[in-house]
């Protein structure tokens, strides 16, 4: 088999507004920390078949984003289809926005619109540097990091969460593993590159910061590249759609040690995965596969609904005269959202379900599941529980983002802000049953890869 990789730089210049943590924070970027980065890996199989995955160190991708890359990369690899070319983003909250999320950060047209140009040379470069490689993939601990906030009972103190050895109340709510996949050169045995798999909300930060980085996942990638010189690592974002770290929402100093703490943690843990690679493997063999997903909208979320919700945030903001208050400007949001949607539907209603698209790759044992959604812990559970593979892998914020997919224990709970508050910030519709949706979605595409590779 072959394998290149490849890293683009995608920093925004400062003065942007940096993506997350609150309404109407107007976080601008003063300065840069670590650049962020596109970094991709090219895969070539025995037979010729050839995928790119590539991860972005960036909260989302619009499928327009994405598009636009796979267009470019196809001016010089026209023969790769949109199901070769994985692109995924992993949610770094320390990084511009890519589409308005209102009042959660106003997208820079200039940045947006060189996006694409700075993301699509890292999937070109991992194409054009491919050289025969061994391959091999482990599943390692990966503890102290995430804490499910729909499960604690409690937040933890930062001294605790720094404490060696920490762990949440509910860590089987967590990841507590992550999935790493080694590329070895052959003609030296070193380290090419390689994939991690892992979920966690990129939120080591708080509302304070206006430092540009990849959060705990890029400094940990870079923290494992800097130990093998030469090498490209590829962090995919797991389900993380309920997962924090362990220390968020707190002062900058103690931001900065939570940073630190948090991305060591998965620097260790994908270096134990490395070292555990020892049955090298020059075989190898690619399947591909997308398919569209109807997702049904929430049928409770009518037209009515929205003009009585809209109705009432109002009410209340003309009894406002603090514009500083969090009800105030959450209040803010839910006005603009539901006068988006109206406008966009008023006339029409609302569809009955959206299409969303997953994305799967199978190479060997591991299998990597991907849906454009921010999806939960239990979906996770129960897709990876039903695979029948040694290395299945889900991948959130893969193709598109289309917002928080609750799984079924957190469904009724999520409605408070994941299936309500943050589609409006998207200008999204909620999704009705997307808890059983894309899990049954995934499985049929793990069921797909499982025999296409027979």
């Amino acid at each position: 088999m072959k394998a290149g990789f490849g890293i683009s730089i995608i920093t925004p210049r400062l003065g942007v507004e940096l993506a997350g943590f609150g309404p109407w924070l107007h976080r601008t970027a003063t300065g840069i920390r670590e650049d962020l980065e596109t970094r991709a890996v090219a895969v070539e199989d025995n037979d010729g078949r050839i995928v790119v995955i590539a991860a972005c160190d960036i909260i989302s991708l619009p499928q327009e984003v994405i598009s636009c890359v796979r267009d470019l990369v196809r001016k010089k690899y026209p023969d790769l289809t949109d199901a070769q070319l994985m692109i995924c983003a992993t949610h770094t909250h320390s990084g511009p926005a890519v589409r308005d999320f209102r009042g959660w950060g106003c997208a820079d047209s200039p940045f947006v619109r060189t996006l694409p140009q700075r993301i699509a040379p890292a999937l070109i470069q991992a194409l054009s540097s491919m050289e025969e490689v061994l391959f091999q993939v482990t599943k390692v601990p990966c503890t102290g990091i995430g804490i499910n906030r729909m499960h604690e009972s409690r937040t933890p103190e930062p001294e605790e969460v720094f404490a060696d050895g920490w762990q949440p109340e509910h860590s089987e709510f967590t990841d507590t593993e992550t999935t790493v996949a080694g590329f070895f050169r052959k003609k030296d045995r070193s380290l090419a590159g390689f994939l991690c798999n892992f979920g966690c909300h990129p939120v080591s930060c708080c509302a304070e910061n206006s430092i540009i980085h990849g959060d705990y996942p890029g400094l940990a990638m870079h923290k494992v590249m800097a130990a093998h010189p030469g090498s490209v690592g590829v962090f995919l974002q797991g389900a993380h759609g309920d997962i924090n770290t362990g220390c968020v929402h707190q002062p900058s100093e103690i931001s900065t040690q939570a940073l630190e703490c948090f991305s060591d943690r998965l620097a260790k843990a994908v270096e134990n995965g490395l070292s555990q690679l020892t049955e090298l493997s020059d075989e190898a063999r690619l399947v591909w596969h997308r398919e569209e997903l109807s997702c049904t909208i929430d049928p409770e979320f009518t037209l009515e609904f929205l003009k009585g919700a809209l109705k009432k945030q109002r009410n209340f903001l003309t009894e406002q005269k603090d514009d500083t208050t969090w009800d105030a400007q959450l209040a803010a949001v839910y006005c603009d959202g539901a006068e988006a949607l109206l406008k966009q539907y008023g006339t029409t209603g609302f569809p009955k379900q959206i299409p969303a698209m997953l994305h799967g790759i199978r190479l060997n044992e591991l299998v990597l599941l991907g849906a454009p959604f921010e999806m939960m812990q239990g979906i996770r559970r129960q897709v990876c529980g039903v695979s029948g593979n040694t290395y299945p892998a889900v991948l959130s914020l893969c193709g598109d983002a289309l917002g928080y997919a609750p799984d079924r224990e957190s469904a009724e709970q999520a409605k408070l802000y994941e299936s309500k508050l943050v589609p409006l910030i998207n200008g999204l519709l909620p999704y009705g049953n997307v808890w059983n949706e894309l899990p049954e979605g995934l499985i049929e595409l793990n069921r797909k890869l499982n025999n296409e590779s027979k």
